[in-house]
């Protein structure tokens, strides 16, 4: 149902969710185990990687990390975007779509606390382009997703600030154009996904030029 190498690639990215990610995350949260940042940061370490091998323990430590943090700081929209995301993959994972509406509920909810947050809207436009045609995401995945896009044109060091990888989010951006139809527009994104630094999304996006080739 979704796959988010997301955020923060880079957040979302080749390390993101990686055993020496969850490491670093984990030995900042024993240092600061009161911080509800660190805590949403680790919880989404554990998210990555559950949505990228399925482990369904990763989700629940990805729960119990993010709802720390949301009872410490229940007003942090990233916390919610998190949340929201972690209930997509769960859907995945367990192979339950009924979990899918909650999510992008929360996700909602999360755009709503923070319309401005470049890291809320990446999250929420992931997951819009990677849920099924039948939740009707892929214009608010766009929508999310060329926001980022428009700070990232206006600002290039503005992305890497916030750990969100520039190649994900065009490699994104292609597959929202792709489900529209727009395979012009797709191959655009995929190009400039595949000019990226060596990692898996340049790979996936090279994959996808080759597959959508003229």
């Amino acid at each position: 149902l979704v796959s988010l190498a997301l955020i923060v690639p880079g957040v979302w990215a080749a390390q993101r969710g990686s055993p020496a990610e969850i490491s670093r995350a984990l030995a900042a949260h024993n240092k600061d185990p009161g911080n509800p940042r660190v805590l949403t940061d680790l919880g989404s370490q554990f998210a990555l990687r559950a949505s990228e091998q399925g482990f369904p323990t990763d989700v629940e430590d990805a729960r119990n990390y993010l709802r720390q943090a949301a009872k410490m700081d229940p007003r942090n929209a990233q916390t919610v975007a998190w949340m929201g995301a972690l209930r997509c993959i769960e859907a995945k994972v367990r192979q339950a779509k009924g979990f899918v509406r909650e999510g992008l509920n929360q996700l909602d909810r999360a755009v709503e606390m923070d319309p401005d947050d470049l890291i809320v809207r990446m999250v929420r436009g992931s997951v819009g382009v990677e849920v099924p045609r039948e939740y009707n995401r892929i214009e608010s995945g766009l929508e999310d997703l060329e926001l980022v896009r428009a700070a990232h044109e206006q600002d290039p060091h503005k992305l890497s600030a916030l750990r969100i990888d520039a190649a994900d989010l065009y490699l994104k951006l292609g597959k929202g154009y792709r489900a529209r139809g727009q395979i012009d527009e797709a191959r655009a994104m995929w190009t400039r996904a595949s000019e990226g630094p060596p990692g898996k999304e340049r790979e996936t996006a090279s994959r996808l030029l080759a597959k959508y080739a003229r």
